[in-house]
C-alpha cells in the first residue's frame, strides 16, 4: 500500500504514514470539512527527536499533543519531497481511501473493498495497545481516553 501511493501519488504518502504509523485522526492530518485550511504542518514533525506535535487537534481532545514517531515511519518521511507548510493537501486521507479501493493487483483483483475512515487509526491504536502493553499510554497519544478506546477500538 504504502509503495502504491509512493509510485502513483507521492503527495498523499505523509498524509497516510502519519495515519498508519501514528494514528492521527484524518481531520487533524487533513482538516475537518468544514475548514481544509487547518491540516498537519511539516514544522511539527520533528524527525530528528522521532515525534510529531499535533498541529490541528480535534475539539474536546488534548490539543497540541505529541505522537512518536517509529523508526519506520520517519524513513517513510523522509522520502516525501517537500517538507514545509501542510504535509498534505486538503481531503488527502478520502482521496487515499479512493485511490486504495480503486487499487488493482497485476491479475486485476481489488486491493481494499473499502476503507471505513479512520481505518489506519483504528488499527494504529489495536496494534499499539499490543506493543506497549498500556491502554493509558495509548490514550494519551491517541488524544483519546481509555474509556473511548474500550468503547471504540476493542
Amino acid at each position: 500500500m504504502l509503495e502504491h501511493i509512493r509510485a502513483k501519488h507521492p503527495e498523499h504518502l505523509a498524509a497516510i504514514v502519519l495515519a498508519g504509523f501514528c494514528g492521527i485522526r484524518a481531520d487533524e492530518i487533513h482538516g475537518k470539512r468544514a475548514d481544509r485550511d487547518k491540516r498537519q504542518t511539516w514544522e511539527d514533525v520533528h524527525l530528528d527527536k522521532k515525534f510529531v506535535r499535533v498541529s490541528v487537534a480535534k475539539t474536546n481532545t488534548p490539543a497540541w499533543r505529541n505522537v512518536p514517531l517509529c523508526t519506520a515511519a520517519v524513513e517513510w518521511l523522509m522520502l516525501c519531497a517537500d517538507r514545509k507548510g501542510p504535509v498534505c493537501e486538503a481531503g488527502a486521507m478520502e482521496k487515499v481511501r479512493l485511490i486504495l479501493r480503486d487499487a488493482r493487483t497485476d491479475a486485476g483483483k481489488a486491493l481494499f473493498s473499502t476503507l471505513p475512515e479512520n481505518a489506519f487509526r483504528h488499527s494504529f491504536i489495536s496494534y499499539r495497545i499490543a506493543v506497549t502493553g498500556s491502554k493509558p499510554q495509548v490514550a494519551t497519544e491517541a488524544g483519546n481516553s481509555v474509556g473511548e478506546i474500550d468503547r471504540r477500538y476493542r
